[in-house]
């Protein structure tokens, strides 16, 4: 739906995250399908309700935590050095 924005969060992954700990996967149906088969330490993603209970359902298999970011559009990650003033105003500016 946002292939720019997948893209660039793929990018962005691979140049500031541990390749070993982090992997972006991009696709459709079929690959997610795939994706969810296999077993991880956490899932997380962000998607609609409909794609969230499909994903809940494939974790609960491997019983997987998961963190979901269901509806929204602005799906943050923030750190123990990060200043939750800080964040918190520029998530809701409008």
């Amino acid at each position: 739906m946002a292939p720019a924005t997948a893209q660039m969060v793929d990018d962005m992954t691979k140049k500031y995250l541990p390749t070993n700990a982090f992997k972006v996967v991009q696709g459709g149906i079929p690959e997610t399908t795939n994706v969810l088969a296999l077993k991880f330490d956490h899932i997380t993603i962000t998607g609609s309700t409909f794609v969230g209970k499909i994903v809940m359902k494939a974790a609960a298999q491997h019983l997987t935590p998961c963190t979901l970011e269901l509806g929204g559009k602005n799906p943050t990650f923030m750190d123990k050095s990060a200043s939750i003033e800080l964040a918190v105003d520029r998530m809701v500016l409008p």
